[in-house]
Order: C-alpha cells, then sequence, then structure tokens
C-alpha cells in the first residue's frame, strides 16, 4: 500500500514503511515548492517509518511501532516539522497532547510554534484539581484528566497525537479541551489509518495527518 505526505512540498519519496530524503531535508535545510508530493528522485537516505507488531497489545491488532522513527535524527526531525508547517502563521497560543506519544511530538510542535504545552494523562497522574473525561473503547471504556486551570479562556489551542485510528481518544481530549471556552484551531496527526474513519469523529475540526495508510 502506498501513502503520501499531502501537505508540503518538499523532496522526498514515502513508501508503506519507509521514508527517502533529499539531501536537503537530510541537512537540515527547505526544500521550496519544487517538486509535488510525488517527490524527486535525488534521494540520499531511507527513514524507517515504523515496524508492525502482529498482537500487540491485544490479539488481532496489527501495531504501527513508530520507535525506528523516533530513533532517527533526520526522520524525527522531518516529522515534526511536517507536523508544525501548517500552523507557524495560525497564532496558536497552547499544544495540547494526550499520554503519552502525544507528549512525544506536541511538546515538539509546541517549542516551534513558541507555544506553551500541556498534558492530557491518565486518571491519578496530574497534580491538584482535574476534569475527567469517559470515553468509549473498542474493547471497553477508559478516561482521560486534565488540570483544570491548565488552559485561558480564548486561547488558541492545536491537538497532536501520533496517530488518528477509531478517533475516539482524540475525540475525548477536544471534549476535555472545549471545556476551557478556548479555539480548537487544528488536530495534527503523524498517522492516520484512513480505513477505520476515525475524521468521522472530528468532523468540527480541520484535521491534518503527515501519513495515511
Amino acid at each position: 500500500m502506498r501513502c503520501g505526505i499531502p501537505c508540503l512540498n518538499s523532496e522526498y519519496h514515502i513508501y508503506p514503511n519507509v521514508v527517502m530524503m533529499s539531501p536537503e531535508l537530510k541537512s537540515g535545510g527547505e526544500s521550496h515548492a519544487r517538486s509535488s508530493a510525488h517527490g524527486n528522485p535525488r534521494c540520499c537516505k531511507f527513514i524507517p517509518v515504523h515496524s508492525r507488531c502482529a498482537g500487540f497489545s491485544k490479539p488481532g491488532i496489527l501495531f504501527k511501532d513508530i520507535t525506528p522513527l523516533l530513533a532517527c535524527p533526520s526522520g524525527l526531525s522531518m516529522a515534526v516539522e511536517y507536523l508544525t508547517q501548517p500552523y507557524r502563521r495560525s497564532n496558536i497560543d497552547l499544544v495540547v497532547g494526550a499520554e503519552s506519544r502525544g507528549f512525544i511530538f506536541g511538546t515538539a510542535v509546541a517549542r516551534n510554534l513558541s507555544a506553551g504545552f500541556v498534558p492530557i494523562r491518565k486518571p491519578g497522574k496530574l497534580p491538584g484539581k482535574t476534569m475527567k473525561v469517559e470515553y468509549e473503547l473498542e474493547y471497553g471504556k477508559d478516561s482521560l484528566e486534565i488540570i483544570s486551570d491548565a488552559i485561558h479562556r480564548k486561547s488558541r489551542i492545536l491537538m497532536i497525537d501520533d496517530l488518528l485510528a477509531t478517533g475516539g481518544t482524540m475525540q475525548a481530549c477536544c471534549d476535555l479541551v472545549e471545556e476551557f471556552d478556548c479555539s480548537i484551531v487544528g488536530v495534527a496527526f503523524l498517522i492516520e489509518l484512513e480505513f477505520l474513519k476515525g475524521r468521522d469523529k472530528l468532523g468540527q475540526y480541520p484535521i491534518h495527518s503527515v501519513m495515511r495508510f
């Protein structure tokens, strides 16, 4: 299956489990609008996007493990840049990410945008007074919490996570954030599994996904 990175005009190819980077991206520079999403054949390095782990974390699940990407300096840098780029002129006040991989990309994107970061965590992991939301999973229920004074009214918020699957977790995160009378400017993911139709639960928000499978 082939997937694409639809948002930026940079020199790259992307295939099911690898990204080939151009010399310009590898050296940290930007390629400006010289190629389409199909990329340019001048590429210098393969970067593993993920490995596939059958039966993790439950039988029947084919888990996409992004740790190979995180371990590759150029790959991690490129992933964070692709998550950041659509929002550089959006005047984001806070990036919000859910435990735990949302922390990895959320803090990096917040730094790029000169914004703050707010974590959403499992129950009992945050100090002080918190707000809680329960949500349905394919195999039961779960809940998430946020510190009750973490976000000021009218703040402009970017929601970040590594994966959009069924959309339940991000929907719950957005429900929590909406309690603060703020504006969710966008919802961004590194990977989207399109066949699970998670976008349907987040239809009221602009969605950006770097890679789609």
